[in-house]
């Protein structure tokens, strides 16, 4: 697969893998082994002209986000390639953007697996640990709780619809900058860290805040109010998406990979003095009996046409 024509056969394994990296790790004393694998396929996950670089970036970036939602530490990441074909520069550049991450977390490389396949596929499996028992998981949020998200939301969901419309303002600064958060997320595993032991449930952001808070609802048997004065929004998205999209590109954009979380007042005053040197966290609503998401913006209920991406749905 990787040998063309007059070209010697190139060691992929070596790029990926130098020979310095350890293929095994041991966990700590007293912690517990935490797994996540996501899949990225083209024109599903990824525009077409996104480059390998980000790519590469993405791939691990939103893998280390679903550890930072559970409170982990990441230790090792495990690899699959499903390419269409082979080129030098393209592998050079996915792995670039892969190692700015892998580097920066000090990960392992457990696996690493390429196949020939009709459509570009990035497939990765995370591996983390945690004190045993204190994963911060999805079915424990408590009625009172706040509801606290990280960051700013609909910057992805922007970048992505500038690109696909291929809009002059991609070019500004501000588009730039949400461009740069669709394909290079944040996993915010310091934040995730400080959210043990400090937050009944928390899960990342990936399909849009009102379907992944659903999920945490659903999951607890309860449901949650959210109140549009009190979202945050980002200087860039202010400037670029229209007043009449606003409210749908924060509430159900997909791709931020922030944090949603569910803490009492009390604790969201521990998280945020812990996480005050790595990013913003804001309290946006709070957990309720009722089952269901619903959003005010004063004491009007707003409607909910979309609630966010949904795998398989068709129109």
């Amino acid at each position: 697969l990787f040998q063309q024509a007059g070209q010697a056969p190139v060691d992929v394994d070596t790029v990926l893998h130098p020979p310095h990296m350890q293929q095994s790790w041991a966990l700590s004393s007293q912690t517990q082994l935490v797994v996540t694998t996501d899949t990225l396929v083209q024109g599903v996950h990824f525009l077409t002209q996104t480059t390998a670089f980000d790519l590469g970036y993405k791939a691990l970036a939103v893998n280390l986000s679903d550890l930072a939602a559970m409170g982990a530490k990441a230790r090792a990441v495990g690899l699959t390639l499903v390419l269409q074909h082979y080129a030098d520069a393209w592998l050079e550049g996915f792995v670039a953007g892969w190692q700015i991450l892998a580097q920066s977390h000090s990960l392992t490389l457990a696996y690493l697996q390429v196949v020939e396949g009709e459509t570009l596929s990035v497939h990765v499996q995370a591996y983390g640990e945690i004190e045993p028992g204190q994963a911060v998981c999805r079915h424990q949020a408590q009625v009172g709780d706040w509801v606290c998200v990280s960051g700013y939301l609909g910057e992805a969901a922007m970048g992505l619809r500038l690109a696909q419309s291929v809009a002059a303002e991609l070019s500004s600064p501000h588009g730039q900058h949400l461009f740069a958060r669709l394909n290079r997320p944040t996993p915010r595993l310091a934040l995730g860290r400080c959210l043990v032991n400090h937050a009944h449930a928390c899960i990342d952001i990936s399909d849009g805040l009102i379907a992944d808070l659903g999920h945490i609802c659903q999951q607890s048997q309860l449901g949650a109010e959210l109140h549009w004065d009190r979202f945050a929004i980002s200087p860039a998205l202010q400037a670029l998406c229209s007043p009449g999209q606003l409210l749908s590109t924060v509430l159900t954009g997909g791709d931020d990979y922030e944090l949603c979380f569910t803490a009492t007042p009390e604790q969201f005053e521990a998280i945020q003095s812990c996480s005050d040197k790595f990013e913003q966290i804001h309290a946006i609503g709070e957990i309720v009996q009722t089952p269901g998401v619903r959003v005010y913006d004063g004491d009007q209920q707003i409607p909910l046409n979309h609630r966010g991406y949904e795998h398989f749905k068709t129109d």
